[in-house]
């Protein structure tokens, strides 16, 4: 790869050669032109040699960064927080560098430094909606919800029609209790996303469970619960936890127990012992005919 890059230096050598050649046979007669052509054609030749060489610098250090990106994809962690480190090392203030390794960093469990890394992103472009979204997933998973949130409405704000964004505003809300601004931000995701199970199910869920019976509607869980156990082939069982929710909601009760038992016995097989549990506990409501009481949070 290295010696292909370099290797453009050398036809244009050859063609300045060439042209030189040709100029001194043009111009043997005229001193002071030749002088002056030999001159100028020195000049572009360095400048065309001196972008060359930039480009080939410049091209390194994106193939450090792909190949940085492609050993974060497959999880070898390590060795891409080497690889964004050395691309940052030749361009200290590239945006995207820094975002990849906070990125690697935070899935290493280094959230100190993965913090550091989205920091500077956000110095040297306060508007990078991407760097504002995976602020709020480090400071959710360290239980810090409400400057999450902040974090997640800017990235929603800057970039409103991406529905992982809304989604993720969205859980944290909920987490906060925020119901009415939660199903704002799932709908806003559904309309963005209408054939994701994730986007689907969350919804459903608060549709189902909600504390406050004005934000509930049984029917319209049961429908994107449906379609999310559909889309995952039928033997997920946190979306069967929410389709039993539903069903249970639109007063179907029956189908809530088959469908709780189903989710019950695959969480047991995952052992799942959070969402068994919840579910253990819910079949009993189900089994008497009533809907889940709330509240709406959910042991997925």
């Amino acid at each position: 790869m290295h010696a292909v890059r370099n290797g453009v230096c050398v036809p244009l050598l050859l063609l300045a050669a060439v042209g030189v050649f040709g100029l001194e046979r043009a111009l043997a007669g005229r001193p002071a032109w030749r002088r002056a052509a030999r001159c100028g054609w020195g000049l572009l030749l360095a400048f065309t040699v001196a972008f060359n060489l930039f480009a080939s610098y410049k091209s390194n250090a994106d193939d450090r960064q792909n190949f940085g990106y492609a050993l974060l994809e497959t999880g070898r962690l390590d060795e891409a927080i080497t690889q964004f480190q050395k691309t940052l090392q030749m361009r200290p203030d590239g945006e995207t560098a820094h975002n990849n390794l906070g990125v690697a960093f935070h899935r290493a469990g280094r959230l100190d430094e993965a913090t550091a890394e989205y920091d500077r992103v956000l110095q040297l472009d306060p508007d990078s909606d991407i760097a504002h979204d995976d602020l709020g997933d480090l400071l959710m998973k360290e239980g810090r919800t409400d400057e999450a949130i902040v974090h997640y409405q800017k990235a929603v704000q800057l970039k409103p029609h991406i529905a992982l964004t809304r989604r993720n505003l969205g859980d944290a809300l909920l987490k906060k209790g925020r119901l009415d601004e939660a199903l704002i931000q799932y709908q806003a995701a559904y309309q963005i996303n209408p054939a994701d199970p994730a986007i689907q199910n969350d919804l459903a869920w608060l549709l189902a469970a909600a504390p406050e019976t004005s934000l509930r509607n049984g029917a319209k869980a049961m429908e994107l619960a449906r379609q999310a156990n559909l889309l995952t082939g039928g033997e997920n069982p946190v979306i069967l936890h929410t389709l039993a929710a539903a069903c249970a909601e639109a007063g179907r009760f029956s189908e809530a127990v088959e469908t709780a038992q189903h989710a019950l016995r695959l969480a047991e097989a995952h052992s799942n012992t959070v969402l068994a549990g919840a579910l253990q506990s819910e079949l009993k409501l189900y089994q008497t005919n009533s809907p889940l009481p709330g509240p709406a949070q959910s042991p997925h």
